[in-house]
């Protein structure tokens, strides 16, 4: 088992939990199954609902929709049975990223990429080239091709 996060607190009244990461990369998707160790036994819990607040993950369980039943498990750990630092498909390294080549579907270069941002909605690529600095949503609507050294760029009207 490895760690990925410690329940530091509830949110609201309906189960859901403020859970603070321990890993870079999130295992909090919807879908996934994390344990909860109680007692010296792993409890398996089924991710329902995933959002960011305030820098910490909150996360709801399936089956758990009151506060009640999950109140014992603040303070306690979350975790998966794949290494959390190991990449997954679709996964990269921040530093992997900045300094990669962006071009249009259409070849056409566009820039490099000079950073990565964060925001609750998502990840963005940053991009720039001689005349103006622009952002890229990371996501396959917007990103076609990952290389060692480009990234391909579906580029639609209002985006540069």
């Amino acid at each position: 088992m490895y760690l990925v996060g410690k329940i530091i607190g509830t949110h609201g009244i309906k189960g859901e939990l403020k859970i603070h990461a321990e890993t870079n990369f999130s295992r909090f998707e919807i879908g996934n199954v994390l344990h909860i160790k109680k007692e010296n036994e792993y409890q398996e819990l089924k991710v329902k609902t995933h959002r960011m607040h305030k820098n910490n993950h909150l996360v709801s369980f399936e089956g758990y929709t009151n506060i009640n039943e999950v109140l014992s498990w603040i303070g306690l750990n979350l975790f998966t049975t794949h290494d959390p630092d190991e990449l997954q498909i679709g996964e990269y390294y921040y530093e992997d990223l900045i300094g990669k080549t962006l071009l249009s579907t259409k070849g056409e270069i566009l820039g490099k990429v000079i950073d990565i941002r964060e925001v609750p909605q998502g990840i963005i690529l940053e991009g720039k080239n001689d005349k103006k600095t622009f952002l890229i949503p990371f996501v396959d609507e917007f990103v076609k091709e990952i290389t060692t050294d480009k990234i391909v760029i579906e580029v639609m009207e209002g985006l540069l």
